[in-house]
């Protein structure tokens, strides 16, 4: 080492340090370095042990479901009478006896009942920073609702406030693992081109991955935790969404009126025998089943809605809402490029409105309120937001859907990417998005003052105009 510098590494000579020196480096000429001291690099010879994880023994958790409680009743009433003559009143040892007896009865009626098992650790979960900032406000709005009492009407604002912090953290979640699975097919389909190994190991991970089903199932009120209860929740939970049903605000007139139409549809159609009485046929009479752990329900009977997968459903869907979509044209609101308009840029079910005022916004609003009131179809407010693009110092008035206010936040997602007021967008984050068509079936409100090209029709748009002296406003 050099002796002319004031710093010095120190051990003993008889040291096993020394043996494992491999190079000592002073950059004692470094250009870079303006300090007094003078940088040091040792670089030693080691060996890395790979330690196996320990595997923990825990005591399984016994399978009720199994118990025989003919027994279980019986050891009890049998000891229960002679545990209570040698009760000394002392609590605390009343209660050990006591655990001892149930113990005793679930050995008795539950096979391998309080056996041993060994577990390993599989991992951490994922974790990043939009999931620890959702974690923080669900418990932030969980506690606020605790101190309040907890209520548990439907409508009270702090219930609703802590439902959508959680469904926040519940969508955070989803994305972590849809990028992690993402990631993982890219490697795959690199590895398969150049590196064998990495494949196969990769492949035998994705095989390795268990699929675990639910234990316990619970809808409203009621809750299954065996696999027949379960199945019968199932069976009606899809009973309820494949049978309309008529709510206060829905206008039934249409209704009316559709019914005969088709019956004098069907008349006119049965003498020509064409498309539309086959049309009918396909859904007319439709059932599904619910397989769940390879047993399947009773039929359910479809009464609304289209079948999912079937190459005539797009279609049959764009017919349906083209309906909506031609009245928002026809009303003139909504925001323009030139002489056209852009109110509600649409891709399958999710609709983006756009506006250059908030009472336009609101008109289109209320077009599709109804619509989807005479169609006996519900959207949920809850779900849809709006943004305030390009419009510093304005103050946005409410937006309003069923009498429910329109959730006003400074970023949202559309089509899968993140639409924000500063009209900014991560380039690599629409490429990757592309590249995994990724489309979410929901309705996103947009709204803007100020300007009107938002993210929620940029890709539409960009092809039209390439500046803003074209955007009426």
């Amino acid at each position: 080492m050099s002796k002319g510098q004031i710093d010095y590494f120190l051990f003993k000579s008889n040291s096993e340090i020394i043996n494992k020196i491999r190079q000592i480096d002073v950059l004692d000429t470094d250009p870079e370095n303006t300090s007094d001291h003078v940088p040091v690099i040792l670089t030693l010879n080691s060996q890395l042990k790979k330690v196996r994880e320990k595997a923990t023994t825990i005591i399984a958790k016994p399978k009720w479901t199994d118990c025989d409680h003919q027994i279980y009743k019986e050891v009890i009433n049998k000891e229960l009478p002679k545990l209570m003559q040698k009760s000394k009143g002392i609590i605390e040892k009343d209660i050990k006896n006591l655990e001892k007896l149930l113990h005793k009865a679930g050995e008795a009626a539950i096979p391998k009942y309080r056996r041993k098992i060994k577990i390993k650790s599989k991992g951490k979960a994922i974790w990043n920073e939009q999931i620890d900032k959702a974690s923080k406000q669900s418990k932030n709005a969980f506690k606020v609702w605790r101190q309040h009492g907890a209520p548990q009407e439907r409508s009270n604002e702090l219930k609703i406030k802590m439902t959508a912090a959680k469904r926040i953290l519940r969508k955070a979640q989803r994305q972590a693992y849809a990028s992690q699975r993402e990631s993982t097919a890219g490697k795959i389909m690199k590895a398969s081109n150049s590196d064998t190994k990495l494949f196969y190991k990769l492949i035998n991970m994705q095989r390795k991955t268990p699929l675990i089903n639910t234990k316990i199932l619970k809808l409203i009120e009621k809750t299954a935790e065996d696999g027949p209860s379960i199945m019968n929740i199932w069976q009606e939970h899809f009973q309820q969404l494949a049978t309309p049903t008529i709510e206060e605000n829905f206008d039934t007139e249409k209704l009316e009126l559709v019914e005969i139409q088709n019956n004098i549809i069907e008349s006119i159609e049965r003498e020509k025998g064409k498309l539309w009485i086959l049309l009918r046929n396909l859904y007319k009479g439709m059932s599904i089943k619910v397989k769940w752990e390879g047993q399947c329900t009773e039929d359910v009977m479809v009464l609304q809605g289209i079948q999912q997968g079937a190459k005539l459903s797009t279609t049959l869907y764009k017919c349906y809402n083209n309906v909506i979509l031609d009245s928002i044209l026809k009303s003139g609101l909504g925001a323009c490029i030139g002489d056209i308009q852009v109110p509600a840029p649409t891709c399958a079910d999710d609709i983006a409105v756009l506006a250059n005022s908030t009472a336009d916004a609101q008109g289109i609003l209320d077009i599709v309120q109804h619509h989807t009131s005479r169609d006996l179809v519900k959207i949920n407010p809850t779900k849809s937001e709006a943004v305030l693009y390009n419009a510093k110092g304005s103050n946005i008035s409410t937006l309003k859907f069923e009498d429910n206010d329109i959730n006003i936040t400074n970023e949202t997602k559309h089509l899968g990417i993140k639409r924000n007021e500063q009209n900014r967008a991560n380039i690599s984050e629409r490429i990757r998005t592309g590249k995994g068509n990724n489309i979410q079936p929901s309705w996103s409100w947009v709204t803007c003052q100020k300007g009107i090209l938002t993210h929620g029709c940029i890709q539409a748009m960009e092809n039209i105009c390439s500046t803003k002296k074209h955007i009426r406003t």
